[in-house]
Parts: C-alpha cells; structure tokens; sequence
C-alpha cells in the first residue's frame, strides 16, 4: 500500500510541477488509514484475549476429538475455551461409567489432560469435570 502512496505522489508531482502541494491533504489521509489498518491488526487479537473470545472452532473440534479419543470418555459438552497469553485453556464436561471407582474416574480425566497438555502444550490448562453416563 505504500508503494501506491509513493507511486501516487511521484506522478502527481510530475503532472502538477509545483502545485505538488496540493497531495499533501491525500497523502496524509493515506498514511492515516495505512496507521488505523497497522493499529487494529496489531490490537485486534488482544481485544479478543481481554474478553475471553473463545478460540475458533476448528481448535474446539480439535480439542473435543482429543477428549473423546480417551476410551470410556463420552458426551464431552460445555467446552469453554480462550487464550491466555501464548497459552491455551478450556473447561469441559465429560461423562464416565457411574460405576468407575473414583481412581478409576480420575485416571481417565488425566488421560484426557495429558493427551491435551500434549497437543497444546504443557503449559496449557484444562479443567475436566466429570459427570456419570446417563
């Protein structure tokens, strides 16, 4: 876009010898819509992290495959997801056969963390709450 800019006053310069100055007005609105187009794009993914924007959906698919690819895990729902700096998190509820043990309950649930820890990174965080098959 900058190099339209220049290209624009170049050739305005030559046509308009030094009447030139009449770009002025145009080129610093181009140079102001070029910094408002900077600005967003660099504060644009900040908005979303400072309002708990979800992550986008094809990450909570992703995430929901995972969760469900631990055997006796079913029906992951009220996945919750956002950013937190370079970090990724979520809540989910999982449910699991009433009739586990609780060690057996809470094997499966760390199963499902370390397979996410281990696509989205350790210092990822998830919350799994576990609910019984109805």
């Amino acid at each position: 876009m900058s190099s339209i800019g220049a290209a624009i006053g170049i050739g305005g310069a030559i046509l308009l010898g030094n009447r030139w100055t009449v770009l002025d007005p145009l080129a610093s609105i181009v140079v102001g819509a070029m910094l408002v187009k900077v600005a967003w794009d660099l504060l644009g993914p900040s908005f979303g992290q400072l309002t708990d924007q979800s992550l986008p959906e094809k990450t909570e698919k992703e995430m929901l495959e995972i969760i469900q690819s631990v055997g006796g895990v079913s029906d992951p729902h009220k996945l919750r997801t956002r950013q937190i700096g370079n970090r990724v998190a979520a809540e989910v509820h999982i449910r699991l056969d009433g009739n586990m043990t609780l060690a057996e309950a809470h094997e499966k649930a760390t199963e499902v963390e370390r397979r996410f820890h281990e696509r989205f990174g350790p210092d990822s965080h998830l919350i799994v709450h576990m609910e019984p098959v109805k």
